[in-house]
């Protein structure tokens, strides 16, 4: 408990293995631990668990008088949701885990079991504080024009300098605990090594004198392995490492076995000139911050002259959060097939780290050419574009049973020799529960010989573990990726999307666009091969082709249901390839197929049921029509409907979804869902569209 402060009593309090433990009883409950440092601005950062019935919080700004009674400060509610003794906050949401406690209740709600870790993320800075969970921003709120909603009064709600605390009113454990102080100019002095000594931040200038300590621009490391290993021995006494515009290497010898090893909890930034004093004076996209595995200079097109590179570029295993920052990483790895051992060629991430305008271009290895992200890690991967890798498996990035957050994120020209070309998800696990979440992120021209041109989903769970896992893409986009096994191939092989084995995961399709994807083997998926279940929402299907294929290639006791969406003008003999036991369920879409295709194999459209439909044919079920949807082209909108079209405002409101991921970031997850997947108003006073395109 160095550099915190008990107020109550200390029984139940105990701090062992990296975990802190808040245990509260009848005369326990009421206390709070303080850090005896004081901060303005900041960020905070830590994971907690709550058992069930949970009840904790995090105080801000405490004064130095401390608490006069009750609930005096500001405070980020931490609490089981989920428990029958808290269903009040049903109502007042205020209350419920991610709010500011009588200020403002979260935008999205935590739902997974308690006795799981969650990342927390607070940022005060002024009157705003911005929480996030789990990698998802839940609540922003300014506390000077937000009104107050709970009774009695907060009087210190509004401080701006003060103690940060951990509350007890019930049981919690908490670790990684993390404060990093905001809108701290760095000055740069000029007297010497003395002064510079006192600096947090180290820096790195590949053209700057040599023979510097790293204190300053002006006395900067040429060799960012030489500031990596100063920050290993002083690590209590930094902050951050920040790089110029550059080429690094990991090793001046030439030993392929050397890579950059990130220190945990030391962030790395890079897209400096080498003359800022603060971080929001770079330009860091692109970033020009190049980490490279050739390490002779030599390497040619098409992965040509790779045999003396780098195994691997960065290695990181970090298990306090800690962010790396605008680089780039190039040319990692010999071979994309083996030995297994060289995983992760451009970059391994294993543990809890934010990913921030990171580029990852021409690495190979054998599963996660460009990043392969470890099992069991807490990552928000942002802004970061991952082209032309190679791999066996997951080309552009392999993430292994993590919970993830890829946000507007590009997969580029990526290619596997197996499954995964731009992404490879999942794996064998017993880890219990997590979740990858994809928001607005680009498939583009990636490349599998297997499954997957676009992304491979391997959700292997060993037999006798059970958990919640999840797999939900937002808004993204599939275009021109290939499953490039040849024809006599056979196999649920899926050009944009393959889905293996998803025994107890969720996978979740809402608002993506699926367009010119191929799969070129026999009985295969151009757009969607599944194993499993997979449910789309408001999703685009269109001018995908499988010459003896389908759209979907649905396997045994797998099922695919597709609500509001749109399937057309795509080039295979069939719509749905559905085995035995195999289904398919249909609601307010459009199905639109040429003549020469049709809708599944045989007469009898086993396994499809469809309900107030459009569909090139008549089919059984609720509501449905037949005939032209009368589709129109406005500008970029493609697949539109024209005024007078048959399936203009016919939809069923009551079955378009709640917008409970926030898609028009307008703070409301309680309307229904208020876009089509270009991005266009959906709901008016009328009933919705029937299909993707409004």
């Amino acid at each position: 408990l160095t550099g915190w402060a008990v107020h109550g009593a200390t029984d139940g309090i105990e701090a062992a293995g990296g975990v802190l433990s808040i245990r509260s009883t009848l005369e326990t409950r009421g206390g709070w631990l303080a850090t005896k440092a004081e901060f303005d601005d900041f960020e905070l950062s830590l994971e907690y668990r709550l058992e069930p019935e949970g009840d904790s919080g995090i105080l801000l700004h405490i004064p130095d008088e401390g608490r006069k009674g009750g609930g005096d400060f500001c405070e980020i509610a931490l609490l089981d949701d989920d428990a029958p003794m808290y269903a009040w906050t049903n109502e007042k949401t205020w209350a419920k885990t991610g709010a500011v406690f009588g200020v403002q209740g979260p935008d999205q709600f935590v739902t997974r079991p308690q006795g799981t870790w969650h990342q927390l993320n607070v940022i005060a800075s002024g009157p705003d504080i911005t929480v996030s969970i789990d990698g998802t921003l839940v609540n922003r709120v300014n506390v000077d024009t937000a009104p107050y909603l709970a009774t009695g009064v907060r009087p210190f709600l509004k401080n701006r300098r003060g103690h940060i605390g951990l509350n007890r009113p019930g049981d919690a454990q908490f670790r990684n605990i993390r404060i990093r102080r905001l809108n701290e100019r760095v000055e740069v002095e000029r007297r010497g090594a003395d002064a510079s000594q006192s600096q947090s931040i180290l820096y790195v200038k590949s053209d700057a004198t040599p023979g510097g300590n790293g204190r300053s621009w002006e006395t900067a490391f040429t060799d960012l392995q030489q500031a990596l290993a100063t920050a290993r021995e002083a690590r209590d006494g930094l902050d951050a490492i920040w790089i110029a515009n550059g080429t690094y290497l990991p090793s001046k010898s030439g030993d392929p076995d050397q890579s950059f090893e990130f220190v945990d909890g030391i962030d790395i930034y890079g897209g400096f000139r080498g003359t800022e004093t603060r971080i929001d004076q770079r330009t860091p996209k692109p970033s020009q911050t190049i980490l490279s595995g050739d390490l002779k200079r030599d390497d040619g097109p098409s992965f040509q002259n790779r045999s003396d590179n780098s195994h691997r570029v960065v290695s990181a295993v970090l298990n306090d959060h800690t962010v790396i920052d605008s680089i780039t990483i190039t040319s990692g790895g010999q071979s994309a097939t083996g030995p297994p051992q060289k995983y992760g060629a451009g970059m391994i991430i294993q543990g809890k780290a934010d990913l921030k305008n990171v580029t990852v271009t021409g690495c190979q290895g054998y599963s996660g050419g460009g990043l392969l992200i470890a099992s069991e890690s807490l990552l928000t991967v942002t802004d970061c574009a991952f082209r032309g890798n190679a791999a066996k498996l997951g080309a552009g990035v392999a993430s292994h049973s993590t919970d993830t957050r890829f946000i507007d994120c590009i997969f580029e020209q990526n290619s596997s020799i197996d499954d995964g070309g731009g992404l490879a998800l999942g794996g064998y696990t017993i880890n219990p529960a997590y979740s990858t979440v994809l928001r607005r992120c680009r498939f583009l021209g990636n490349t599998a010989n297997g499954e997957g041109g676009g992304v491979a989903i391997r959700d292997h769970q060993v037999e006798g573990h059970s958990g919640e896992r999840s797999y939900v893409f937002l808004q993204c986009e599939f275009r021109e990726n290939q499953s490039t096994a040849g024809p006599g191939t056979g196999g649920s092989l899926g050009g944009a999307l393959g889905v293996r084995g998803n025994r107890g995961a969720a996978v979740e399709l809402l608002n993506c666009r699926f367009e010119r994807n191929q799969s070129r083997a026999d009985n295969s998926g151009a757009a969607i091969a599944i194993s499993g279940k997979v449910a789309a929402t408001g999703c685009l299907f269109a001018e995908n082709s499988s010459a003896d294929g389908s759209v979907f290639q649905i396997s045994p006791y797998s099922t695919l249901i597709l609500s509001f969406c749109t399937v057309a003008s795509n080039d295979c003999s069939q719509q749905f390839l559905l085995a035995d036991h195999a289904t398919a369920k249909l609601e307010d879409a459009i199905l639109q197929w040429a003549s020469n295709s049709s809708l599944t194999t045989g007469s009898g459209h086993a396994g499809v049921t469809a309900t107030n439909c459009c569909l090139s044919q008549k089919l059984q079920g609720q509501g449905n029509i037949s005939g032209s949807p009368m589709f129109v082209t406005r500008g970029a909108t493609r697949f539109a409907l024209s005024d007078s079209s048959p399936c203009r405002n016919r939809g069923t409101l009551s079955q378009l979804p709640d917008d409970r991921f926030d898609l028009d970031d307008d703070k409301s997850v309680k309307e229904k869902l208020p876009v089509d997947v270009y991005g266009n108003p959906r709901v008016s006073s009328e009933n919705p569209s029937l299909g993707a395109v409004e």
